[in-house]
Order: structure tokens, then sequence, then C-alpha cells
């Protein structure tokens, strides 16, 4: 798709990297903390007082 302009690109976005670590980097960046996010909502949502009551 790299002959087609941008707004008619869709659904095929590839990030392009020289090197395989370059790759891993990305990922570590764009993915670690996830876990660290759903930690700190367990630990919040693990006292249900914490959770608002809307009914």
């Amino acid at each position: 798709m790299e002959q087609l302009p941008l707004s008619d690109r869709q659904g095929n976005w590839v990030q392009k990297f020289d090197r395989d670590a370059d790759a891993g980097l990305f990922v570590v960046a764009q993915f670690s903390r996830y876990q660290d996010v759903e930690n700190r909502l367990i630990e919040h949502f693990r006292d249900t007082g914490n959770i608002p009551d809307d009914s």
C-alpha cells in the first residue's frame, strides 16, 4: 500500500524496523504497562466499598 495516499490506506499499518531488537523494544514500550494498570485496578477495586452504587 506504499503507493497509495495515506487517506486510502485502511487497516494495513505496520511499523517498519531494521532489526529484531528494535521491534522488541517497540512492543515492550507499547504494552509493558498493561499489567501495572491491571494490578492497580485490582488493588483499588478489591474493596467493593470503593465501587459507587449508581442504582
